[in-house]
């Protein structure tokens, strides 16, 4: 019987996501992703792991998510790859990476550039999110695949401010109380890096090429 993945730890750091319940845990897709081990996500039974903390600080202004997915099942709902967020659902304080139709990028709960990235179903995808609120115009900047992407968010950046409370990955932590956890994604995660700075041009192709040589 396969009991899922009920934990999945950080190499530096010690974090750590997890899920208790058996019935919500990702499995552990051996070879899927390129030929190498990937977690799969099924978003119709509800898989996802968490974490009740942050790895980033309480309104940081600057970081990087770089990721490695894919996603199996594109329908009218949202998808979340990864967030950090509040443990209450406020405005600005939520910062993800979303899945929407034919699209994909930032989430900040009503403070969006959420369809800033053409995406086709089933697509191996490597991810590098840069947010950087001082830049203005480019504040969210993705190179996707070796493409980069950039655009401001709906409300401004300057009103970002991330919490800290729970990490999520495969989806939404926290939302209005009456709807409960969703968003859940439908597909693959192989690698995770989160990054306390904006990278600069020159890191994120050094780590877009560690990403291509090890999962492309």
């Amino acid at each position: 019987m396969n009991s899922g993945v009920s934990a999945w730890q950080s190499k530096v750091g010690g974090y750590i996501v997890s899920q208790p319940s058996v019935a919500h845990r990702p499995t552990l897709g051996v070879g899927v992703f390129n030929g190498r081990d990937a977690l799969v996500f099924n978003g119709a039974q509800g898989q996802y792991l968490n974490m009740g903390r942050g790895i980033l600080g309480v309104g940081d202004p600057n970081y990087t998510y770089a990721i490695v997915w894919k996603l199996s099942f594109i329908g009218a709902a949202y998808s979340v790859v990864y967030e950090q967020n509040s443990a209450v659902w406020t405005n600005s304080a939520r910062s993800t990476l979303l899945v929407g139709g034919g699209s994909y990028g930032f989430n900040g709960e009503g403070n969006d550039a959420h369809d800033l990235v053409p995406y086709t179903q089933n697509a191996p995808i490597r991810t590098i999110m840069r947010v950087n609120t001082a830049r203005g115009n480019a504040a969210i900047l993705i190179l996707s695949n070796g493409s980069t992407y950039g655009s401001n968010t709906s409300a401004g950046a300057s009103n970002l401010s991330m919490g800290g409370d729970v990490v999520g990955v495969g989806y939404k932590t926290t939302t209005t109380p009456a709807l409960g956890n969703y968003e859940y994604l439908t597909g693959q995660i192989a690698e995770i890096l989160v990054f306390d700075t904006d990278l600069s041009d020159e890191e994120t192709a050094r780590i877009d090429q560690y990403f291509r040589d090890k999962w492309f």
